[in-house]
């Protein structure tokens, strides 16, 4: 300790007293690769030791094609062009103003509408439990032998 400089944090360096701290165990936090990482290591390393040790390739010559387009092609092209240059072109259109409309109805008609309403929700709402129970009887005349002698004697003569 005499080799280090002297200076007021130096002497409270020298007086502190190491009883006081506790045990700690050392950790290594920078572990060894495992056996599956250095195969794949060699692995990748292996590949790209062949793609550099890869066979010389012989140049090539190469040939464009090139397909002219047919007379219809070249028609329809230019249709096209045409076409698109007449819809760019600045035309004489007469100036319009737009009028927006929106009819509301008259006071006639809400106020047949508004009693349509209301009466279709009575008939929603009406009550049929207050009704009184009614049976239907069928009053039906039937024409008797002797009239039904006469039509047929009625309908042959004719």
């Amino acid at each position: 300790m005499s080799d280090l400089p002297t200076s007021p944090i130096a002497g409270d360096i020298a007086a502190f007293n190491k009883d006081g701290l506790k045990k700690a165990e050392t950790q290594e936090k920078n572990p060894l690769p495992s056996s599956d990482d250095v195969k794949q290591e060699k692995t990748h390393q292996g590949v790209l030791a062949g793609v550099e040790s890869a066979p010389k390739l012989k140049p090539a010559d190469t040939q464009e094609k090139v397909v002219l387009p047919s007379a219809d092609d070249v028609k329809q092209e230019k249709d096209r062009q045409n076409f698109l240059s007449d819809v760019a072109k600045d035309h004489d259109l007469k100036k319009v103003s737009t009028e927006e409309k929106n009819p509301l109805p008259d006071n006639d008609a809400i106020a047949s509408e508004k009693k349509e309403v209301e009466l279709r929700s009575g008939i929603e709402s009406f009550n049929k439990e207050n009704m009184k129970k009614s049976e239907t009887q069928v009053k039906q005349v039937l024409p008797d032998k002797d009239t039904i002698e006469q039509e047929r004697r009625n309908s042959v003569t004719e």
